[in-house]
């Protein structure tokens, strides 16, 4: 009965992980084949479209997203360019405010307020804006000039409810963290592509994201969320999100592993908090696709340590009760050597792409059962602050 147990734990942590990680990008790529959501655009449409920037202390970056933002190929009377200062305490707000001036910006408006976090400042922006659409962008996410013209004119289809785009790290790909986001990036992309296709996709990131603003519309106000929230209320209110993949908003990845790990631990515990609040999407009867989509892309990642750890301790308690003690020995040198082979990463300065990859996963691993303990604690990440080394500028 034991045996028949473990047995069981071992298959299913091993099926999980694969399905996360190759059964569901191969299901998705099948079925976008098969099913294809209908979906019309007009090259001419032009909507009028606020654009925030929220923004804690961007001193360093906020000139260059200035720049990069009025040098959108976009009609100029048709978008407005509204940066909320979410409390900064280095000169984001007096470079803002002399860039305005000195070029006699009318189409650039400047908020400040108390520092509340990046929810609050992108919900002062909202209320603050004049037109029906709305796009976010970070302060240090740098958009191609035809990122307007090529995602809003998915809003001629009275079915779209959002609009993403492609997303690129800047990287220097000498350290682990940086190589191993661009592999998983890709891998995500190509998921977000297919889904987009079928009509499942709800991933949206602060890099670049456009939405109707009547969805985030409710008595009291607007809706105060998080990056991929968006993409949830907008398949809540029965809208689809596309995935434009002609375009995209780029950043400069982290150049550390503190700072990658700060970054990746309030990532996870926001995807934690977030799922629990949208857990009714978690419906397979309504939200069929949907629900695959989470649990695949986001939930299994989310459980992947414990998975892995599922499959050590079933598979040494499967060959201590088929008394294959000489496989116990042979699993126990395999971990050590594991272990001492990660403490040796650590030492090497250069590092080839494997060893990278190697190194990437094992951090991912332990960030992932990081913020788990940091979720249970309650731990917040309300009041975001990018990374000091994500605002590099060349």
């Amino acid at each position: 009965m034991i045996l028949q147990i473990l047995l069981i734990i071992f298959v299913m942590c091993i099926s999980l992980l694969l399905w996360s990680i190759i059964g569901y990008p191969l299901f998705i790529w099948v079925l976008s084949k098969i099913i294809k959501e209908k979906y019309e655009y007009d090259d001419n449409y032009q909507p009028e479209v606020s654009i925030i920037i929220p923004c804690y202390n961007e001193e360093k970056v906020i000139k260059k997203k200035i720049e990069n933002t009025l040098q959108l190929d976009y009609p100029k009377t048709k978008y407005e360019i509204i940066i909320v200062d979410d409390g900064s305490e280095d000169k984001t707000y007096e470079t803002v405010r002399k860039i305005k001036e000195k070029n006699k910006l009318k189409n650039l408006k400047i908020i400040r307020q108390e520092r509340e976090g990046k929810s609050k400042a992108i919900k002062s922006g909202i209320k603050n804006s004049r037109y029906d659409i709305i796009v976010i962008t970070d302060a240090n996410a740098f958009l191609e000039k035809n990122i307007l013209k090529a995602s809003l004119r998915h809003f001629k289809d009275k079915k779209i409810g959002g609009v993403g785009s492609r997303y690129s790290y800047i990287t220097n790909e000498k350290t682990p963290e940086s190589f191993g986001s661009k592999i998983h990036q890709d891998y995500l992309q190509f998921i977000y592509k297919n889904e987009s296709k079928i009509g499942c996709f709800t991933n949206s990131y602060g890099w670049f994201q456009a939405f109707r603003k009547k969805l985030i519309a409710r008595k009291e106000g607007y809706f105060s969320l998080s990056d991929w929230e968006f993409g949830l209320l907008i398949i809540k209110k029965g809208y689809k999100n596309f995935y434009e993949t002609s375009i995209k908003a780029e950043k400069y990845s982290v150049k550390n592993k503190e700072d990658f790990i700060l970054q990746k631990k309030r990532t996870l515990v926001e995807t934690i908090k977030i799922i629990r609040k949208n857990i009714r999407l978690m419906n397979i009867l309504k939200y069929p696709l949907v629900f695959l989509s989470i649990f695949s892309i986001k939930i299994i990642p989310l459980l992947s340590p414990f998975l892995v750890l599922g499959i050590i301790f079933s598979g040494i308690g499967i060959i201590i009760l088929l008394n294959k003690i000489f496989l116990l020995i042979i699993l126990f040198e395999f971990l050590l050597l594991s272990l001492i082979f990660i403490l040796y990463l650590e030492t090497k300065k250069k590092k080839n792409k494997i060893i990278s990859i190697i190194e990437f996963l094992t951090l991912i691993e332990v960030i992932i059962l990081i913020s788990w303990k940091e979720y249970f604690k309650g731990k917040e990440y309300i009041k975001w602050k990018t990374a000091e080394s994500a605002r590099a500028i060349k």
